[in-house]
């Protein structure tokens, strides 16, 4: 792997330094700008699917959906989704 320093502040630098695996943080987040995608729209949506789904009031429905998000999970080519 090749280096790359970057500048942090003081609140950034203890940030980095809380997460387990920074570069590889740094590295998803360019790859993800590189085509396109804007990381923090990714979160939001996500966010917001994830308050849409917690706010289920059946239980049963927030099981099976919590499962097929596990399966999901688990898949690692777009040929295994269903």
């Amino acid at each position: 792997m090749k280096q790359k320093m970057i500048n942090l502040d003081d609140e950034t630098y203890a940030m980095a330094g809380q997460m387990s695996n920074f570069s590889g943080w740094v590295r998803r987040m360019l790859k993800l700008r590189a085509n396109g995608t804007d990381a923090v729209q990714l979160y939001r949506d996500k966010t917001a699917w994830a308050a849409a789904v917690n706010s289920e009031e059946d239980e049963e429905v927030r099981a099976r959906i919590y499962a097929r998000v596990q399966e999901n999970k688990q898949q690692k080519r777009l040929g295994e989704f269903e």
